[in-house]
């Protein structure tokens, strides 16, 4: 899935990949993602997550939607 980000760009929405770093020999996991937020975060009550916009129509879990 992709989404836009700008006027003529999109990027797909979710980016994952696991990278080693020389400058300390381990492996860390770099993650990209972009997610529409609701207008009403800025003077919601809610946890910030609670204004993320669905990316599809696709029913998540009960067990995701849980505080």
């Amino acid at each position: 899935m992709v989404v836009v980000e700008g006027v003529g760009y999109t990027e797909r929405a979710c980016q994952a990949g696991n990278y080693w770093v020389a400058a300390d020999g381990k492996t860390r996991m770099i993650v990209r993602l972009s997610l529409e937020v609701s207008p009403d975060q800025s003077s919601g009550p809610n946890k910030n997550w609670t204004y993320i916009q669905p990316l599809s129509n696709t029913a998540l879990p009960a067990a995701f939607k849980q505080n």
